[in-house]
């Protein structure tokens, strides 16, 4: 007998209708054909849904490949750290040779000769010596943080933090064979009238070894602002990597002349936020971002 219009059972058989004027819906498309042999579910199970099945997409952040984490960058800003705080002491030592020594430095001249205060001369120099080593082991820590991060990227500034440190150390001993020679060359003006000939003012100055101790007092001199630049473009770097605007600010004031104690100080402060967010929050992706 004919459905009765509106019905959505049979009245004879109990099944349901479907809509009259309607199309019946579509078949699945992941249902088994008629006939077809159900599947079996391998030995090992169904493997996770991303991750097992064939061309499955890459997580967004895999730790230790595109990423940072506390284990790997952690070391590396707790270098950078203590070399910020190296650096600091080693330009606060530096700046007191010249306030205090500077006026003792300058050369007097008298009827008598050229004279100047070799107490003054000894005491700077050493200073001098103080604040470099200083700024060396500062610079040696920043190689040790760039090689350990193992990154492409700080290559280079690891290789001129390196350069920066074997430069820094033949310039200081230059510097003090050039401060002996000056010394002498002061003695023998000190001891030379000043109406006297010329010749014999120049006498004092002609020495090979002079001229040789300044060549070398230019080329470690250039080394050495070479490895301090790299060194400076690696921590802007390393601010870049981890999203901290200190870091990076200080790569740039750390260049510059007087400026560079301000620059370490951020360099204290901004490793130790980004050691400390980098601890708090676990593996993050460059740059700080979620």
């Amino acid at each position: 007998m004919p459905a009765t219009p509106g019905a959505t059972y049979c009245s004879r058989c109990g099944r349901s209708l479907a809509p009259v004027g309607l199309p019946p819906p579509p078949a699945s498309p992941y249902a088994i054909p008629s006939g077809a042999p159900t599947p079996v579910p391998p030995a090992g199970g169904y493997p996770t849904p991303g991750y097992g099945w064939p061309a499955a997409p890459p997580p967004a952040w895999q730790p230790g490949a595109t990423g940072l984490s506390a284990q790997g960058d952690g070391p590396a800003l707790q270098d950078t750290f203590l070399a910020g705080l190296v650096l600091m002491i080693g330009f606060a030592i530096g700046f007191i040779g010249p306030v205090v020594f500077g006026a003792s430095l300058v050369p007097a001249t008298s009827t008598t000769g050229v004279s100047i205060s070799s107490t003054a001369l000894t005491e700077t120099a050493a200073l001098s010596v103080v604040s470099a080593a200083f700024v060396a082991v500062g610079l040696a820590l920043f190689h040790r943080a760039f090689r350990s991060l193992r990154d492409p990227e700080f290559r280079t500034p690891a290789t001129l933090s390196l350069l920066g440190v074997i430069s820094l150390l033949l310039l200081v001993v230059v510097d003090l064979a050039l401060l002996e020679t000056l010394a002498q060359l002061l003695t023998c003006l000190g001891g030379t009238s000043t109406t006297a000939n010329s010749t014999a003012t120049l006498n004092c100055i002609d020495s090979g070894a002079f001229i040789l101790e300044l060549l070398g007092v230019l080329a470690f001199g250039i080394m050495t602002i070479i490895g301090y630049i790299g060194s400076a473009v690696g921590i802007y770097r390393l601010g870049r990597r981890h999203g901290e605007t200190m870091l990076e600010v200080a790569g740039v004031l750390i260049c510059l002349p007087y400026l560079n104690f301000i620059g370490a100080i951020l360099v204290l402060a901004g490793s130790r936020r980004a050691r400390d967010r980098l601890a708090g929050s676990g593996p993050m992706p460059f740059g700080g971002l979620p």
